[in-house]
């Protein structure tokens, strides 16, 4: 069963895409060629795709519905006791989790293109070259002054990542006889991403720390690399 922990009003979403794909060797200006060329390239085929891609299965387990606080009305933890014998005892309230109506979906932007080409009818190369660029990444916020007063840090939609890649196969199918053939594959994939919205929130606060204290900010102990990291 699919959960959903956004809103009702939000749970609804259209994520569109587009595909194109070019078999040049079906067209009539390659049937009719009658040079060498036909037969080496058994198959070229080009081919691009875009699109939005919705995820909502956001968050850990236990957050089941952002929309909704988290609230424990009785929190051992944060009990007070008095009386002239410290005889009553009453527990506290604690808060897990804000509500967060404007939480939705994580969306990504993917992009391929890429290439198939057939030789001799016994090599069939494959090759594409794909970017995605991530947004609304279900992130704690790291800056929240403590004259807020709140118990926990709220999470929201404000991180960002990008990625790209390249995939690559060669395929190998040759037969000597209806008996005795050989097959074989070889593939190789490059991959590379990186968070974007995490990694300019650290620089920022780096900065600050060097305008304040004057100084390096991963020096004092570290306290200002594990201000940002957690």
């Amino acid at each position: 069963m699919v959960r959903s922990v956004l809103l009702k009003i939000i749970v609804g979403a259209f994520f569109p895409s587009i595909g194109f794909g070019w078999i040049l060797t079906n067209e009539p200006f390659w049937l009719n060629r009658t040079d060498g060329w036909k037969h080496a390239i058994s198959k070229l085929k080009l081919k691009a795709t875009y699109g939005l891609v919705g995820n909502d299965q956001i968050g850990k387990d236990e957050d089941r519905f952002f929309y909704q606080s988290d609230v424990n009305v009785n929190d051992s933890g944060r009990k007070y006791i008095w009386g002239q014998d410290f005889g009553y005892t009453v527990n506290g309230v604690s808060i897990k989790r804000y509500a967060n109506e404007s939480i939705g979906w994580e969306i990504s932007k993917k992009m391929n293109v890429g290439i198939e080409l057939g030789l001799f009818d016994k090599v069939e190369i494959q090759a594409d070259y794909y970017t995605e660029r991530r947004s609304n990444i279900l992130m704690s916020r790291a800056d929240i002054p403590a004259t807020m007063g709140l118990q926990q840090t709220p999470q929201a939609n404000i991180g960002k990542a990008e990625g790209h890649g390249f995939d690559m196969s060669i395929d190998l199918n040759h037969s000597f006889t209806k008996d005795f053939w050989i097959t074989g594959r070889a593939n190789f994939t490059y991959s590379k991403s990186k968070s974007i919205k995490y990694m300019r929130n650290l620089i920022i606060r780096l900065l600050l720390g060097v305008q304040k204290s004057g100084g390096d900010p991963f020096l004092n102990n570290g306290d200002m690399w594990q201000s940002v990291c957690l």
